[in-house]
């Protein structure tokens, strides 16, 4: 069955967060469990799965998701919406674990250096201010890009 337009059903165009919404499913919490994150400051256009269409070294990649799988982490892309574009792009190691949250922040200046990080004893003085995270990634879930940039814009402005 078909909505007669453009022959996508009329399920595929209630995206993600709609659907998710109608069926009250919680709001709050919804990333991906891991034991720890690390996030990576990448400047430019990420593809459908971001990681890997995002112009990261791809011997990095291969090297940090096999860290990650080790490790228990995930891996996340991430941007400042208003940073300088001169700065030195940062990275954080999130510790996630019940009663062991911490957040590490570093910088890079080499792709390279990413996959020297030691995800369970990073660099660096650990904080525990929070970090808030929005999911602004459109070609995902357009619902991220039309709900999610208003409360990035709100947090970072």
């Amino acid at each position: 069955m078909t909505n007669g337009q453009d022959g996508e059903p009329p399920a595929a165009r209630v995206r993600c967060a709609s659907a998710s919404e109608a069926r009250g499913d919680p709001l709050l919490a919804t990333a991906a469990p891991a034991q720890r994150f690390l996030l990576v400051e990448q400047p430019g256009a990420w593809g459908r799965d971001a990681v890997r269409e995002s112009r990261l070294d791809e011997s990095v990649v291969a090297t940090l998701t096999d860290k990650m799988r080790a490790a228990g982490s995930r891996l996340l892309l991430i941007r400042r919406i208003f940073r300088d574009p001169a700065a030195a792009r940062r990275w954080a190691v999130a510790d996630a674990r019940a009663g062991q949250e911490r957040v590490w922040w570093g910088e890079f200046t080499d792709e390279r250096e990413l996959a020297e990080l030691d995800l369970t004893d990073p660099p660096g003085i650990p904080t525990e201010e929070p970090v808030f995270l929005v999911c602004t990634h459109g070609r995902r879930d357009p619902c991220c890009v039309r709900r999610g940039w208003p409360v990035a814009l709100a947090l970072g402005g």
